[in-house]
């Protein structure tokens, strides 16, 4: 199992992987909307990578989407 401080890599990125599926968007999308490539976005998913920046994207259409269902 891959950690990082003490964070589940594998379960935080099956979560995002989960969101991202739900919300319609492809992992090309988010590499897309990112500048980064798709594998990049796979490893993060698959808890391969601890790339914040990654992170940053799903945390930030996470508040989006809450934004939107609040009004």
């Amino acid at each position: 199992m891959a950690t990082y401080n003490g964070i589940d890599l594998c379960k935080l990125g099956a979560s995002c992987k989960k969101f991202r599926q739900e919300g319609g968007w492809t992992q090309s999308e988010v590499a897309n909307d990112l500048n980064i490539s798709r594998e990049l976005v796979s490893g993060f998913e698959c808890g391969r990578s601890k790339n914040l920046y990654i992170l940053s994207w799903y945390i930030d259409r996470g508040f989006e989407t809450w934004r939107e269902k609040a009004k």
